[in-house]
């Protein structure tokens, strides 16, 4: 194996090895002493500076598990192109290398690739959402609610009651009968349902159309599916119960992105 094929293996390899010491330390015996780097993150200057960039986990999600297309020669060069599977946040990144005499890298280029358009799934909750949005307001991450008032201005406003009711479908409890919300989406019935919660570093969209329910049984079923919390500022159950009829969801979740829509 030539010098460059090895730096060549030894860069890739690293993007597959949690990083440390001992693998800054094998990344920067690829490299020049004056070696250099430009990414998205910036440039950086010398052999430890490059290396421990190169061997951190600041780019490990754009060439960990990814596909390598076969090596490029361009302009004295070498290209290495690492594409993620195709539900990933990213697309990839690929890595342009420049080598001395010496066979050592002397200059690195680095930049991700965008994530490709998803075609849409048929829209079916999977559990994993389910719970996402029924666990919502207890894991501290409320959903937040889009909505247009009677006028067209657009409003948000966090709902704790927010509750996943069917395979395409989620509920709501408003306690205040007048409230804007109601008013609003009786004239335009179109909403979205926003939710992050930044420990699991999930994301979600859902996109729908709200009506309300006057059915006993699925007043009371939304009710006593909302949290405790909630249900104790209610306890008569004197609020309105809407139904959101999903029309398409997106997200991004550290297993890839959802993309779905009702068919």
């Amino acid at each position: 194996m030539s010098d460059r094929d090895k730096a060549i293996a030894t860069i890739k390899g690293a993007f597959e090895h949690d990083p440390g010491d001992d693998l800054t330390s094998t990344v920067a015996g690829q490299l020049a002493a004056g070696a250099t780097m430009r990414s998205m993150r910036g440039k950086v200057a010398g052999r430890d500076s490059v290396a421990a960039a190169l061997a951190g986990s600041d780019f490990r999600r754009f060439f960990s598990g990814g596909a390598w297309d076969a090596p490029e020669e361009k302009d004295g060069a070498v290209v290495l192109t690492s594409r993620q599977p195709e539900k990933m946040p990213t697309g990839g990144g690929r890595l342009t290398l420049e080598f001395n005499g010496n066979g050592e890298v002397n200059h690195v280029e680095l930049w991700s690739l965008p994530a490709p358009f998803l075609k849409p799934e048929s829209l079916e909750l999977t559990s994993a959402i389910k719970e996402a949005v029924n666990e919502s307001m207890v894991a501290g991450a409320p959903m937040l609610v889009s909505y247009l008032d009677a006028e067209g201005q657009p409003h948000m406003t966090y709902r704790g009651t927010a509750q996943a009711y069917s395979d395409n479908q989620l509920a709501l409890w408003s306690r205040m009968a007048n409230g804007g919300f109601l008013k609003g989406t009786a004239v335009n019935p179109k909403v979205t349902l926003f939710y992050r919660n930044p420990t699991t570093r999930a994301l979600y969209q859902f996109f729908g159309r709200a009506r309300v329910t006057a059915d006993e049984a699925e007043r009371n079923r939304i009710w006593e599916n909302s949290c405790e919390i909630e249900r104790n500022q209610d306890p008569d159950r004197l609020g309105v119960a809407t139904i959101v009829d999903l029309d398409q969801v997106e997200g991004i979740t550290v297993e890839g992105r959802v993309f779905m829509r009702r068919e």
